[in-house]
């Protein structure tokens, strides 16, 4: 089953139906839970299709923290600007446009008045 749901994916991302290639990797438990029976995927969470009590949810909030989404890491403006600057793609248009200003003639500018 798990063969078949890769397959069915990598059908789908091959179709140009699915934009990002980070988006292609999925869990395995993920799979394994898709594939499984309802009552078997509750039992594994400890869980019941009427969901947790109140009690359980605080007790799991003690164990495993709350549910919330990591977050992304932030950086400065100037830290973003530097790595900007080192893709070597930058580099090379920033030494060919010093190359360029360097050997233009003059006679071109504008003159003063």
């Amino acid at each position: 089953m798990l063969r078949a749901l890769d397959a069915l994916l990598n059908a789908h991302i091959a179709a140009g139906r699915h934009h990002a290639q980070a988006a292609r990797y999925v869990s395995p438990g993920l799979l394994e839970a898709a594939a499984a029976e309802p009552d078997a995927v509750l039992a594994q969470l400890e869980t019941t299709a009427a969901g947790l009590t109140t009690d359980e949810v605080k007790r799991r909030r003690a164990k495993f923290g709350p549910n919330t989404v990591a977050a992304e890491q932030q950086y400065r403006r100037l830290k973003l600007f530097a790595k900007a600057m080192l893709n070597p793609l930058v580099i090379l248009l920033l030494v060919l446009a010093g190359v360029s200003r360097r050997s233009r003639p003059t006679r071109f500018c504008w003159k003063r008045v």
